[in-house]
């Protein structure tokens, strides 16, 4: 059986949340059995969110058991059977999707409030340097960043430094102790603390549990991870919601997909003038470097992709423009990677292909 996807279909059938289907194919019987009977040449698979169209369109048994096949559905049973249990899979599937997306953004808006005031601007910090490794603040990854505010002054830390401070003080069952001023660090903040280590690891960030030691030497993947997330903090600190995993994360292919998918949206779809690009990538607008994609080796991509991400979303003349250029390096993500299109799904949406 030929079977369209939603895609093939987008001309034909105009589909939002609530389902309003424009120009169905119908064979047009007298028989009510017949009304709105979807042809085989027009058959497609309803996304979770078109659970309504499984009602509105009268699928054959044929096409009901192709569509549980592809949301690995039980499909013995009669055609109300089938279509029922379509109908309950695609709703319950919808709105979970809708309460997880929820959730997720509760625990993200909890996990920025636990990380401290500190978290953008390190310099409201009373301390310059972190109390182990005497390493600047602002050259500690941003994901291993930790602050507190304590009778209106706000004190920063490495996340790993601090966790071995307070492991090693609860072994000797004493007062955790303030290293800078001396006063007693509250309970509240201690939970705080390991409250936002759980939640960094359940957002997968790569957060650095180990205290920093200095003078050490940092091969290529360590260069490139830290430069990652060096421009995902930036893209960050403009506002918005990013991981560094969306880059570390993708392989060969994917990297090379990449950047021809934020080439093409650069080029054609964004349909930008001369005069954004310049802005955007200021002075030139020429962010792109030769032979895009050419390479197949994954550290070169890698260095490929960052010089350009770079070139997006720090190079505009103002943070109007810095924010225009984060918007399509993440539109480019969404395109090649499950987490940012999930993350991100209005952005996704933007630039999917037609």
């Amino acid at each position: 059986m030929y079977r369209k996807t939603s895609a093939d279909l987008s001309e034909e059938y105009k589909f939002d949340e609530n389902i309003i289907v424009s120009n169905p194919t119908i064979n047009k019987k007298k028989n009510k059995k017949n009304i709105n009977k979807l042809a085989d040449e027009d058959f497609f698979i309803p996304e979770i969110k078109q659970y309504t169209v499984v009602s509105i369109l009268n699928y054959n048994v044929k096409q009901l058991k192709e569509i549980c096949k592809h949301y690995k559905l039980k499909q013995s049973g009669n055609k109300n059977e089938v279509k029922n249990r379509i109908i309950w899979h695609l709703k319950h599937t919808y709105y979970i999707l809708k309460i997880q997306k929820i959730f997720k953004s509760c625990l993200f808006k909890k996990y920025l409030r636990l990380r401290g005031s500190a978290i953008y601007d390190k310099t409201c910090c009373v301390n310059e340097s972190d109390f182990v490794s005497l390493k600047n603040l602002k050259d500690i990854n941003h994901y291993s960043f930790f602050s507190y505010t304590n009778n209106d002054i706000t004190y920063g830390f490495h996340v790993g430094s601090l966790k071995t401070y307070i492991d090693n003080n609860n072994k000797s069952k004493k007062e955790l102790i303030n290293p800078y001023d001396r006063s007693i660090i509250p309970n509240d903040i201690i939970n705080n603390f390991y409250s936002y280590i759980k939640l960094s690891k359940l957002f997968n960030y790569p957060i650095e549990l180990e205290g920093e030691k200095d003078d050490v030497v940092l091969n290529e993947s360590e260069i490139i991870k830290n430069k990652a997330v060096e421009l995902f903090q930036h893209m960050d600190s403009l506002g918005n919601y990013t991981n560094p995993n969306w880059f570390l994360n993708l392989d060969i292919r994917r990297l090379i997909k990449y950047i021809r998918e934020l080439h093409d949206i650069w080029e054609y779809r964004a349909q930008l003038s001369n005069e954004t690009k310049r802005n955007i990538h200021y002075p030139n607008g020429t962010p792109f470097i030769h032979n895009l994609g050419t390479s197949r080796d994954i550290t070169h991509l890698q260095k490929v992709v960052l010089v350009i991400i770079e070139n997006l979303t720090t190079k505009g003349s103002n943070n109007e423009y810095k924010s225009l250029g984060i918007m399509y390096v993440l539109g480019g993500f969404t395109l090649v990677s499950q987490d940012a299109a999930e993350a991100l799904p209005w952005l996704y949406e933007s630039v999917v292909h037609i």
